[in-house]
């Protein structure tokens, strides 16, 4: 559905070209926006805004159209708020919400209100999920609920306009998670927030692809630039255990029935497991074979 009219008009005067980082002229006839430098001019549609260049199209298509891409579409393309999905979101997420690692709503709900009613928070690989109803999503394709198609590596917006950015499970599927972080602070006001939520011990999910993994302090490191705030396990070690051994059954058949099968039976049976999180992911010691890390931090004023 892309953007209310009130949002809409409020993103106008941040929006930049992904190339040359500057202010587009918007034509409203045509609900469209052309960078007056390299004059590539970019569509809304529905209100989705398209900042993609032909050669950032034509690569993100590229790997759209890989096998590991087209699974991401058929998931993402998948009715987010169907029966089974809810299930399977609850089984997925109740400790989560039960007893997170780390108060994620909590955290997001303050970054998202920073500057009061005025606050523009961008979630770079938000969609089809939306993880507050404040933040812009920002993703590769239109899938559902994503307010802008655009790139991670090319932010189309201005330089230090954003008030703060959530970027959860997205840098380890970039060929370049340092540029996507410069990225970020460059948009990035000055005291901005920076909320980042990455895997550790998990398995290969290419989502369309899957580069890298960091340690707690492998993504301070990466988050350098910015004050750090808090930073530490956002997915406990028995989550990464369930997952690798439940993956690791998969690998007894190529049959994509018999593998979905052979993972989620062996992942409810595992289930009880996760619950030791509860305690561990307290250890000081967790972080060393926690799923995921993550980093709150702000842009030095």
């Amino acid at each position: 559905m892309g953007m209310s009219e009130e949002l809409f008009e409020q993103i106008l005067s941040v929006m930049a070209c992904p190339k040359c980082k500057v202010h587009l002229i918007y034509d409203s006839d045509k609900v469209s926006f052309t960078c007056p430098i390299c004059k590539n001019t970019f569509i809304a549609n529905h209100h989705v805004p398209i900042m993609l260049t032909t050669v950032l199209k034509e690569s993100l298509c590229d790997q759209l159209d890989t096998k590991d891409g087209q699974e991401m579409k058929k998931r993402y393309g998948r009715q987010p708020f169907g029966f089974l999905n809810k299930i399977k979101s609850i089984k997925d997420n109740i400790l989560s919400y039960y007893f997170p690692p780390i108060n994620t709503k909590k955290i997001i709900d303050l970054i998202v209100n920073c500057n009061g009613n005025n606050t523009l928070a961008v979630d770079v690989g938000g969609g089809p999920t939306r993880l507050h109803d404040k933040l812009i999503n920002l993703n590769i394709s239109q899938f559902a609920n994503v307010d802008i198609v655009g790139d991670a590596l090319n932010l189309p917006f201005l330089n230090g306009s954003i008030d703060s950015v959530v970027s959860s499970s997205v840098l380890e599927h970039l060929s370049d998670p340092e540029g996507s972080v410069r990225e970020i602070y460059r948009i990035l006001k000055p005291g901005g927030y920076l909320f980042v939520g990455i895997p550790f011990m998990q398995v290969f999910h290419g989502y369309p692809n899957d580069y890298t993994r960091w340690t707690l302090e492998g993504l301070k490191n990466l988050c350098k630039d910015f004050e750090e705030i808090s930073a530490g396990v956002s997915n406990g070690p028995s989550w990464a255990l369930v997952n690798i051994i439940a993956t690791y059954m998969t690998l007894f058949s190529n049959n994509r029935i018999l593998k979905s099968i052979l993972y989620n039976t062996t992942e409810i049976v595992l289930y009880p497991v996760r619950f030791f999180d509860i305690f561990l992911s307290k250890s000081e010691n967790a972080h060393k074979v926690a799923a995921g890390v993550y980093f709150l931090g702000k842009k030095k004023i």
